[in-house]
């Protein structure tokens, strides 16, 4: 099946060219690779200092309770 697949699927090859990284390119590669870092940093750190609450329902929650559908509310209690 999925060789069937992969046969249907004609790519043709247009063109190619080389790309060249300029300094550009290296600031802002710098930066983003920075921010995500800061990020991720503060993240952990809330995590660590708050806890981390899933918000919603978690298996862990409706394994411990017996959960009740309301309709009319549209919400598990």
């Amino acid at each position: 099946m999925v060789a069937e697949k992969i046969q249907e699927a004609h790519f043709e090859w247009k063109d190619a060219w080389q790309v060249y990284k300029d300094e550009s390119d290296v600031t802002a590669d710098f930066h983003a690779r920075r921010e995500v870092n800061q990020f991720l940093s503060a993240r952990n750190r809330a995590i660590l200092l708050e806890g981390f609450e899933v918000p919603g329902i978690t298996v862990r929650t409706a394994m411990e309770k017996k959960l009740i559908y309301h309709q009319e509310g549209g919400f598990y209690e």
